[in-house]
C-alpha cells in the first residue's frame, strides 16, 4: 500500500494495488481488492463512517499491467499505531466520540446485510478536525476486502483472535453481530489503557502452540465472560465437550480473571464498564444491534 499526493486538490490519497507475490497470495490480493471495490462503489458509496473508494485505475503498461488499483481517501491517524503501539492515550470523550462514529459506520454497514468481519484497531482511522475540542474527531472503518456480504459462506473462522467473537471460535453461523462483538473488545481495550487488548490471555502464551493459544484464548474469553446455556447447547458437540473441560484462568492471587475484575484493576468507571458488558452478549441473538447501542445512555451522557 503507498500514500501518494492527488493531483487534483492536492490532497493525500491511500492507493492500494495487489503486490507481486506467489500466485496464490496474489490471487488473494486481488480478490480481496476487487470486492472492496465493488462494496465500496456500490452498496456502501457515499456512506457515513466508512473511508471512501476515489477512483479506482486499470494499470496499462509494465509488469503490473491490467492490474485493477484502488485510490482511496486519506485520514490522518492509524489508530492502531497511533494507540496500540505508540500508546497514545485517549480521553473518556474521545473514546466515546470514536464509539458512536464507529456504530454510525456499523448500522449503515448492516442495513445492507454487509458484515465488516475485521473490524480492529488496523482497521480504524481517523483524523482530528480543524478547529475544533480535542475530543472531536473524523473516524471512519476501512478495508473491505474480507467482508462478507449475504451470499457468502458465514461459517469461517474471522478477524484475529483478540477481536473474535464466540460463534465464529466455535465454528457456528455468524452475522451482523459479529462486528458488534469486535466493536466491543475495541472499545474495553480503549477503557483500559493504551496498548491494553481485553481479551489478551494474562501472562502470555510464549512458547504455546498455535493450537494451543487458541484453545487459551477461548479458555480466556470464557473466563471473561462465562457462555450462558442456551448459547452452548447450540455448539457443536466437539466444542461443548472442550468448554465443559475449561478451569478458569487465575490471576497470580488466585482470582478468576472475570470482566469486572479486569474492570477493576485498570479501575475503569463503572458506567464505562457497564457499557462494555451490555455491548459482549456472548449469544449473538441477545447481542444489541448498533442502532440499539447508539440510543444507550452511556453514548449520551
Amino acid at each position: 500500500m503507498l500514500t501518494d499526493e492527488c493531483a487534483s486538490d492536492g490532497g493525500q490519497v491511500i492507493i492500494k494495488s495487489p503486490l507481486r507475490a506467489p500466485d496464490h497470495e496474489q490471487r488473494k490480493a486481488v480478490r480481496q481488492l476487487d470486492t472492496e471495490i465493488t462494496i465500496l462503489s456500490g452498496p456502501l458509496k457515499n456512506t457515513e463512517g466508512i473511508r471512501q473508494l476515489v477512483d479506482q485505475v486499470v494499470l496499462t503498461e509494465g509488469l503490473d499491467r491490467h492490474s485493477q488499483v484502488g485510490v482511496f481517501e486519506h485520514l490522518e491517524f492509524d489508530f492502531h499505531k497511533y494507540y496500540i503501539a505508540q500508546k497514545n492515550g485517549l480521553s473518556r470523550l474521545q473514546i466515546k466520540s470514536m464509539a458512536r462514529q464507529i456504530l454510525t459506520a456499523l448500522s449503515n454497514t448492516h442495513k445492507q446485510n454487509i458484515v465488516h468481519t475485521d473490524l480492529k484497531p488496523e482497521n480504524i482511522v481517523f483524523s482530528r478536525l480543524a478547529n475544533s475540542t480535542a475530543s472531536e474527531m473524523l473516524v471512519k472503518i476501512i478495508d473491505f476486502g474480507v467482508a462478507s456480504q449475504q451470499d457468502e459462506d458465514r461459517h469461517r473462522m474471522i478477524t484475529n483472535p483478540y477481536w473474535r467473537s464466540p460463534e465464529s471460535w466455535i465454528g457456528m453461523p455468524w452475522g451482523t453481530p459479529a462486528d458488534i462483538w469486535s466493536f466491543g473488545a475495541v472499545i474495553g481495550s480503549l477503557l483500559m489503557e493504551p496498548g491494553a487488548k481485553l481479551f489478551q490471555p494474562m501472562g502470555g502464551l510464549v512458547g504455546v502452540s498455535l493450537e494451543e493459544q487458541e484453545r487459551e484464548f477461548l479458555r480466556s474469553l470464557w473466563t471473561i465472560i462465562p457462555f450462558p446455556k442456551t448459547f452452548l447447547d447450540r455448539a457443536p458437540k466437539k466444542w461443548q465437550d472442550e468448554i465443559s473441560s475449561f478451569s478458569p484462568r487465575l490471576a497470580p492471587t488466585g482470582v478468576p480473571i472475570t470482566l469486572s475484575f479486569i474492570g477493576e484493576i485498570f479501575e475503569v468507571p463503572k458506567a464505562d464498564w457497564a457499557f462494555v458488558r451490555d455491548v459482549l452478549q456472548v449469544d449473538p441473538e441477545m447481542r444489541p444491534t448498533a442502532d440499539d447501542l447508539l440510543q444507550h445512555t452511556w453514548l449520551n451522557s
